[in-house]
């Protein structure tokens, strides 16, 4: 959005996150190939096409979780795939306004400005 910057990104062998920073504060969007998958992620905020998004407990130490399916399976099943937090993320609607734009599904079918690819390719 408007007045927002990214101020760091940082990428691992099996996952990344990204830091974007803003008027209303920072939020951090990891994406993990090997996160826990839990039994509940807590309720549904948000589903569009291949992307849901939850709300946990307090407890679960991220303010929602990211969740879709992952090509890497090929089972078609939606798993726990990253999670959104940090000082911007209030905990009420006005998140959507943050989590509305985050889409799970194949970066070559994305429409985005950016995109980060990382991993191993063999061949």
């Amino acid at each position: 959005m408007e007045g927002e910057r990214i101020t760091d990104v940082q990428i691992g062998f099996h996952g990344s996150r990204v830091t974007v920073e803003g008027a209303a504060g920072q939020f951090d969007i990891t994406e993990n190939e090997i996160l826990r998958q839990t039994p509940s992620w807590g309720r549904r905020v948000y589903r569009r096409e291949q992307t849901e998004i939850f709300r946990p407990s307090a407890t679960d130490g991220a303010a929602y979780v990211l969740a879709g399916p992952m090509a890497f399976y090929r089972d078609g099943k939606t798993r726990k795939l990253g999670t959104l937090s940090g000082s911007a993320i209030r905990g009420d609607r006005s998140d959507s306004l943050i989590y509305s734009r985050i889409a799970v599904g194949d970066t070559e079918h994305q429409q985005c400005d950016y995109r980060v690819l990382y991993g191993l390719a063999l061949d």
